[in-house]
């Protein structure tokens, strides 16, 4: 009997409850916030690279598992520190986080300290990161910026920065960048990960990997049974029940690279997010104690329907019917089809101006934006393709990355994530199909701005079995 018993507990474990800290890799932490090293103060230890303006000593990152408030979290520990050697590396103690949310959860910044260092008359002073130099901006919908600047920056300073993200979105687990555009003395990342969920580890880029380690570790979890409350009113007594503690096996893993030399961008490349040298984490699916194993990742089917239901995106192509009677006028003057969608384009593009945002859901009604005069991408070509199916064209959107936001690969599992911009795909009656933005005054239909030059695209259908990927090379209507 008390296999059975053991396996349910386990099961009840991580549904519903019990503390849970997990071990990870044994090898010594490589960084001890506040305890900088006095040679880093010495310029002498850093020409390797004289064009560097700032070389990041020592960047750790830890990823974790925490069970609270009856729910499984993600907890993200980062300790970074920062040689500047040049004025242009002052920016460097400007820091941004970002902080995910939906709905009524969101991720939480805390434990967040920060130092600079500098050495004065051979006597070494720290200033400490004070509350006024933080601040909260929104990025997007769904994403918060907390920004803070460390203090008394200048030439041979060491900047020091901790923090802790505890998040509610597992799917949305800590990916980790070796490489930056500057020299990377260490940088190393551990993840815990218990057996029951199934990431995907995506590593890119062309440094070399120093460390890789992976092994099979256990998280003790304390399962509580029993107690509860016991009498009434100024009698009530709590009564403690009994504890279990159970080994959970837990993935742990460890990376680490060392002299990462900095990333230079190259004329007419992408993002540099398509060749850093990164990992990227993406939630395939879970499997409980004694459950059958169930996928997570979205499908593009999913997808499809999702945007076309979404108020801000499929539904606002339903409601141009405040353009009927310009449109019908300018069906009646241009001759062909062709002519008719460059016309619609024109009446577009001249009455809504681009605001210089870029997203793919439209910021509120496309009526708006139209009376306004002033749009983000997403109102202006969600607004096109509006005006074109209410003129009688099938004309749907394309789903993309900008060359900024970086390359969507479409082997890599469906992520919505992966775009930030949207056009429209026009299939005209003599079978040509072109692509349009109304964004740029002086883009005809069948060309799209650079910055939508990246690859591939996803047209969305209104049957969701018609999507797929379209080349977005520049073609002519």
């Amino acid at each position: 009997m008390i296999l059975p018993i053991l396996r349910r507990l386990a099961l009840l474990a991580v549904l519903g409850g019990g503390a849970a800290v997990p071990t990870l890799a044994q090898a010594p932490e490589p960084i001890k916030f506040g305890k900088p090293n006095l040679e880093d103060f010495n310029p002498k230890n850093f020409v390797a690279d004289s064009t560097a303006e700032a070389v990041v000593l020592c960047d750790y990152g830890v990823s974790r598992f925490a069970y609270y408030d009856d729910d499984f979290h993600i907890v993200f520990e980062r300790v970074t520190r920062i040689k500047i050697l040049k004025k242009s590396g002052y920016e460097r103690a400007t820091v941004k986080v970002p902080l995910y949310h939906k709905n009524a959860s969101e991720e939480k910044l805390t434990k967040l300290r920060g130092f600079t260092y500098n050495m004065v008359n051979g006597q070494l002073v720290k200033e400490k990161l004070e509350s006024e130099a933080m601040f909260r901006e929104e990025a997007s919908p769904n994403v918060t910026v907390r920004k803070f600047t460390l203090p008394n920056v200048r030439e041979n300073s060491v900047i020091e920065y901790a923090y802790t993200v505890s998040s509610d979105f597992t799917f949305n687990f800590q990916d980790w960048q070796f490489q930056d555009d500057i020299p990377v003395r260490w940088s190393e990342y551990r993840a815990s990960i218990p057996k029951y969920y199934d990431y995907k580890m995506l590593m890119q880029g062309y440094a070399n990997v120093d460390v890789s380690e992976h092994t099979t570790g256990t998280m003790q979890v304390t399962v509580q049974e029993g107690g509860g409350f016991v009498g009434s009113g100024f009698n009530t007594q709590r009564v403690s029940g009994s504890s279990t503690t159970i080994p959970v096996e837990v993935k742990e893993h460890r990376w680490a690279m060392k002299n990462v030399p900095a990333f230079r961008d190259e004329p007419f490349m992408t993002s540099s997010k398509d060749y850093i040298s990164r990992i990227d984490f993406e939630l395939a699916g879970m499997q409980w104690e004694n459950q059958p194993y169930r996928a997570v990742a979205n499908t593009w089917h999913k997808i499809n329907e999702e945007l076309i239901d979404n108020e801000n995106f499929g539904v606002q192509l339903k409601r141009c019917s405040f353009l009927k009677d310009q449109l019908t006028a300018l069906m009646a003057k241009e001759p062909t089809p062709a002519a008719q969608v460059a016309a619609i384009h024109s009446l577009v593009r001249k009455a809504v101006k681009h605001d210089g945002q870029n997203w793919m859901y439209s910021s509120g009604p496309l009526r708006k934006a139209y009376d306004q005069h002033r749009g983000s991408s997403a109102d202006i070509n969600l607004l096109l393709i509006a005006a074109l199916r209410e003129a009688g064209f099938q004309a749907n959107p394309v789903l993309l990355s900008t060359r900024d936001h970086g390359y969507v690969d479409p082997e890599i599992m469906p992520l919505l994530s992966r775009f930030n911009y949207v056009v429209a795909h026009i299939a005209l009656p003599d079978g040509q199909e072109v692509l349009a933005d109304a964004t740029d005054e002086l883009l005809p239909v069948g060309m799209l701005p650079t910055r939508c030059l990246n690859s591939v695209g996803r047209l969305i259908m209104p049957t969701a079995s018609a999507s797929r990927w379209i080349s977005l090379a520049p073609s002519t209507a």
